[in-house]
């Protein structure tokens, strides 16, 4: 049950109801304080809402819960790393998930993204390049529309990285 409640909370970030989103991801952590993917959803429904601080957490405690869990716990932990300003975290949160997953197109978004904030451009375009031999198609502006933040200044923000990184 807090797997779907998990599920639901995600589903509702994702279509931009945040709060309900959030609202459901709670009662998964509520109905099964042991699980890490109800701490993954509530950390998830927080970020993508815009409360960072309160959402690392929560992405942490699921990552301590389930060490061996899915890298996008490690992927999108390095996202609120990054919303918060601590870059060298979100660094190493997405090579850990590299790591493990060496073409994960959405890590090295994410870590182009990161390195553009970081003032570390030359990274960005070499991770951008990776992006491209991934997935050749990739458009910047068809990924910023696909995140799902409740402040719609975030998805520009995340076209102006991608450009300033080279990417189209």
């Amino acid at each position: 049950m807090a797997s779907a409640q998990a599920l639901l909370g995600q589903f509702f970030t994702m279509v931009g109801q945040h709060e309900r989103g959030i609202a459901e991801a709670q009662k998964a952590v509520d109905l099964d304080p042991s699980s890490s993917r109800a701490y993954f959803a509530l950390a998830f429904t927080l970020n993508f809402a815009g409360r960072h601080e309160e959402a690392i957490p929560h992405f942490e405690k699921a990552i301590r819960l389930n060490p061996f869990g899915p890298p996008n716990f490690w992927h999108h932990m390095a996202i609120a790393y990054g919303q918060t300003g601590q870059y060298d975290k979100a660094i190493a949160a997405l090579k850990r998930t590299l790591q493990r997953e060496p073409k994960d197109v959405l890590s090295y978004i994410t870590l182009t993204s990161i390195y553009v904030r970081a003032g570390r451009e030359e990274e960005a375009r070499a991770t951008a390049a990776e992006i491209l031999k991934i997935d050749p198609n990739f458009s910047a502006e068809r990924q910023a529309a696909t995140l799902p933040w409740k402040d719609p200044a975030k998805n520009e923000q995340a076209l102006a990285a991608f450009r300033k990184a080279g990417l189209k």
